[in-house]
């Protein structure tokens, strides 16, 4: 026998029957992002509430915060540079690119 299933979407905050096609609304907080089915009633009533502690924030776009590039010895290449360049004037053997290796890094730590 034929079956056929319903999606029934309900607003989070009253419970209400919404609309199939509605759209959640995303709701970031820390490291947490809340995807929220709300009416427009209730959407207005969330940014009500929240109107004191946002009114003066600033705002960002998913994706507009970049955190530093790091590498595989958590060093940064400015530092990985000035390792090399202390490296070839105290006559250890290093390339431009890659591992250093690690009596190098030690013989750097050690001469600061």
């Amino acid at each position: 026998m034929p079956a056929m299933r319903k999606t029934v979407v309900l607003d989070d905050f009253d419970g209400k029957e919404l609309p199939e096609d509605t759209k959640p609304i995303n709701l970031s907080m820390g490291r947490t992002t809340y995807s929220l089915y709300l009416s427009e009633k209730s959407h207005q009533a969330l940014l009500k509430a929240l109107d004191p502690f946002i009114k003066d924030a600033d705002t960002t776009t998913p994706g507009a915060t970049r955190h530093a590039a790091s590498t595989a010895s958590g060093r940064t290449k400015k530092e990985l540079a000035d390792i090399r360049a202390w490296a070839k004037d105290n006559g250890h053997e290093v390339s431009e690119r890659g591992r250093i290796k690690g009596e190098v890094i030690k013989a750097f730590e050690a001469a600061k």
